[in-house]
């Protein structure tokens, strides 16, 4: 089992998930967004409502089960522990 964490940085706040998932997540990381590429619907789901939460708009790709999530213009940090 892994943990995958998740913190954005909003301007008065931060705000951090930890969704524990199977070894079938991975995220790349480039200077301008995060892809997440995750089979399980349970911990995509998590990850969108999460998102919509912060109010940041993710890009769903339901055929590869990959996440595109923007770092601006709040910043994001994701990390696999």
């Amino acid at each position: 089992m892994m943990t995958l964490r998740i913190t954005v940085e909003c301007a008065t706040y931060n705000v951090t998930i930890n969704i524990i998932c199977s070894q079938d997540v991975e995220v790349s990381q480039s200077d301008t967004d995060i892809t997440i590429l995750v089979r399980s619907v349970k911990v995509r789901e998590k990850i969108i409502s999460f998102f919509k939460f912060t109010r940041i708009a993710v890009k769903e790709s339901p055929v590869l089960h990959k996440l595109v999530i923007p770092k601006e213009p709040k910043k994001v940090f994701v990390k696999l522990i």
